[in-house]
């Protein structure tokens, strides 16, 4: 059985591509290993994010070229090649080049039976953080803001507050979309993956449904871009977020990546949404 090893960079967004590509490979008949020394084909999954994300992911690739053995096939997928794919072959990469936009490459690599276009997964198994003692102080953290948001005359120093929102062993990731409609001069990712290409919402609904009854309680919602799911399906963020707060189960919502102008584009029909006490986490560049 031949075997593939494949090393994310980067956010958790690149982490669960790094997901699929292994359920890709497993659903293909490779085996998934570890390391690089055990594999006959090494991917590397990469980020560009920043300048400093770009010098991790070139320091990954320098390492998994001297740890591959001789004779294994290195991919250089992921951000940086759609993003700076100079910085790629003038590191002296001369092989496949895998993006975001252009994963059915990997079809033509090992000439693949169930090609990577047919298969979907929007989740993130359990971080390797939250596990031992760094989890159970996570927990401690967790019920102690619980605690003081139930007598509001108890301030939560910010820090602690942030702290007791980091991953927990029932957080499910679930991918809304790809892409992003902005054009923000800080940010390259977009020039990686396109424009936003939504998930449809009785997709992520079913998720989010399968992920309570197996017992999560933290539900986080994941992509480049929030504010701007669904433009493409003719629907918006909040006929999303509305729905899935009417869920009746008990759990807490994390919005990831939003830009602000979709919150205040549909802050009227956002309201009621943020007044229902779900939403406990959400992230926007300001």
């Amino acid at each position: 059985m031949n075997r593939v090893c494949c090393v994310s960079v980067g956010c958790r967004e690149n982490r669960i591509d790094g997901e699929l590509i292994n359920k890709y490979f497993g659903e293909n008949n490779w085996a998934i290993v570890d390391e690089p020394e055990d594999a006959d084909l090494v991917v590397l999954n990469s980020c560009g994010f920043s300048a400093g994300s770009e010098d991790a992911s070139m320091a990954v690739y320098r390492e998994l070229m001297e740890r591959k053995r001789p004779g294994a096939q290195l991919v250089f997928a992921g951000c940086l090649p759609a993003i700076n794919k100079k910085a790629v072959r003038d590191a002296g990469y001369e092989g496949m080049i895998v993006t975001p936009r252009t994963m059915d490459r990997f079809d033509e690599i090992i000439a693949a039976q169930v090609p990577i276009s047919s298969l979907d997964t929007g989740c993130l198994p359990e971080d390797p953080v939250v596990r031992g003692w760094v989890g159970r102080a996570f927990e401690l953290a967790r019920h102690v803001v619980e605690l003081t948001e139930r007598h509001g005359n108890l301030p939560t120093p910010r820090w602690f507050w942030q702290v007791s929102q980091l991953p927990s062993v029932d957080t499910e990731y679930i991918r809304i979309s790809v892409g992003c409609l902005e054009q923000c001069a800080y940010c390259s990712i977009r020039k990686a993956k396109g424009n936003t290409r939504s998930v449809r919402p009785e997709v992520v609904l079913s998720r989010i449904r399968a992920s309570l009854h197996q017992g999560k309680r933290r539900i986080a919602l994941s992509c480049d871009e929030l504010g701007s799911w669904g433009q493409d399906l003719g629907t918006d963020i909040a006929s999303l977020l509305r729905q899935i707060v009417s869920i009746p189960e008990q759990f807490g919502l994390t919005l990831r990546n939003v830009h602000p102008e979709w919150m205040i584009r549909y802050w009227d029909e956002l309201e009621d949404v943020f007044a229902s006490g779900k939403i406990v986490y959400m992230i926007l560049p300001l």
